[in-house]
């Protein structure tokens, strides 16, 4: 990734599931916080840059993983971490890749949404463990 951002710059990056493997995270403080984010990616042109993410199948291995990974977004040392929920839109300016309001017409390239849509709900549950913490989550809807 530190080569590539060094010759194509970019404005944000997506984390798009199975975060942490082999099975989730336990806490904010989880040891897996240091060692597969905060160290790995620190490189100047993706290391200010804001991440966002949302939750694969692994991530929901540990029941405390998947609120872990939304309330590490406002710790203090979450250094670039943006999860404010299960599923959310950002919409995005594509002048700046900063956040927009759909309604600003600053940019005459335009603007995106992107929709974070947490789809381990939507496949067969592969485990007992996922299938409790989708449980523990979205109660019966999870089935």
């Amino acid at each position: 990734m530190s080569s590539v951002s060094s010759q194509t710059p970019a404005s944000f990056v997506l984390a798009l599931g199975d975060n942490f493997y082999q099975d989730g995270i336990s806490s904010t403080s989880d040891p897996q916080w240091s060692s597969t984010f905060e160290t790995i990616y620190t490189h100047p042109p993706i290391k200010n840059i804001p991440w966002y993410a949302i939750l694969g199948n692994h991530d929901y291995h540990k029941k405390e993983s998947p609120q872990a990974q939304i309330d590490y977004s406002s710790v203090k040392s979450g250094r670039n971490w943006n999860m404010p929920d299960l599923q959310y839109t950002k919409h995005m300016s594509l002048c700046t890749g900063q956040d927009v309001l759909l309604t600003d017409d600053s940019c005459d390239e335009g603007k995106i949404a992107i929709l974070f849509i947490d789809t381990p709900v939507l496949v067969p549950l592969e485990s007992h463990t996922v299938a409790s913490t989708l449980e523990s989550i979205y109660g019966s809807r999870a089935r």
